[in-house]
């Protein structure tokens, strides 16, 4: 990546929410271990002389293993975060990595360029991110309790501040320059981030954002019915000579019309009685199923009712005990049932 002054870089709301979240979790997870600083990638692209910021992923560091990790206490480990790069890469061909991020609430100083340095292998002068979560909470009580206070945070700038590598010219050290960044949105973007933000989609009373889309998109209907009624009322008029037609007007009709999809054609009569005459067997075989179960019932009833009350007509099918059972089968294969009292003789 080149260190020119005229690049311009920006970051989409994903890598802040990311950020975001990957410290909260950090200090949530493990309150009495947490330090508040989390480490991360950056992945984007770069077209020209712009540089976008479009994802990111956490990275774990490790404790320190040779003397240049010594002055942070913390090893990226290599082997394990090019494998993430690769799989990244993978599903997302078209991102590079960029450079890393962390929560320090300070300026970057000698621990955080040792770390930078161990980024180098995987881009030769690679960004380095820094979002302050202490300024953005402290901004963000302040905003919440209004006044003149919270106006003023409301327009302060968002703590994310971002560095590019750059070397000095006369000992030829790396250092890190704050650069300018501005956060990009699109039309998608901008409506996620405005729904977590307002907590949309979890227990909406009656004065939730869907119930307020709904009841806007019935109010467009009843709208758009109410114009179609009043060009159809219009078009009858001029078809029975009340009115005279205005041919600029039955134009413009008639290139609206001619835009609906047509429900008249063979094709739509075709599909129609064919989802309708499916839609009739299933009702007739959930019947015919319901009846042969009843049936089945019923003759069961009438054997064992029989069998107990010893009738002599049951013992004309056959001698001593055994009429009744040659009845039961009779009665059976009479209905089409099999042996065992279920339907499954009838289909």
């Amino acid at each position: 990546m080149a260190t020119d002054a005229g690049l311009e870089f920006s970051v989409h709301p994903l890598v802040l929410l990311n950020i975001a979240d990957h410290f909260n979790r950090d200090r949530l997870q493990n309150p009495d271990q947490s330090s508040g600083i989390v480490h991360g990638a950056l992945l984007g692209v770069q077209t020209g002389r712009h540089v976008e910021i479009v994802t990111s992923f956490t990275v774990t560091l490790s404790s320190p293993s040779d003397a240049d990790a010594v002055a942070t206490g913390l090893v990226l480990p290599a082997a394990d975060f090019a494998e993430r790069l690769e799989q990244y890469k993978a599903v997302f061909p078209e991102y590079d990595f960029l450079g890393w991020y962390s929560t320090t609430p300070h300026a970057p100083t000698a621990a955080e360029l040792a770390l930078h340095r161990q980024f180098m292998p995987f881009n030769e002068l690679p960004l380095y991110a820094r979002l302050d979560p202490l300024t953005l909470a402290t901004g963000a009580r302040a905003a919440a309790a209004g006044g003149a206070e919270g106006a003023a945070a409301a327009q302060a700038p968002l703590p994310f501040l971002l560095y590019e590598t750059t070397l000095e010219a006369n000992t030829g050290e790396h250092r890190l320059a704050m650069v300018p960044v501005r956060v990009e949105t699109g039309e998608a973007e901008r409506i996620a981030v405005d729904s977590v933000a307002r907590g949309e989609g979890m227990n909406e009373g009656p004065d939730g954002a869907l119930v307020a889309h709904l009841t806007s998109q019935r109010n467009s209907l009843d709208m758009l019915n109410m114009r179609v009624k009043t060009l159809l009322a219009y078009m009858e008029a001029v078809e029975s000579g009340k009115i005279s037609g205005d041919p600029a007007l039955l134009r413009q009709i008639s290139a609206v019309a001619s835009q609906l999809p047509t429900i008249s054609g063979s094709q739509f009569n075709q599909q129609l009685a064919k989802e309708y005459n499916d839609w009739l067997l299933t009702l007739y075989l959930a019947v015919l199923t319901k009846s042969t179960h009843i049936t089945s019932d019923i003759v069961d009833r009438h054997i064992d009712l029989g069998s107990a009350g010893g009738d002599d007509r049951f013992g004309r099918m056959g001698s001593g005990g055994g009429g009744g059972a040659a009845h039961h089968r009779a009665i059976r294969k009479r209905y089409g049932m099999g042996a065992g009292g279920g339907s499954g003789g009838m289909f």
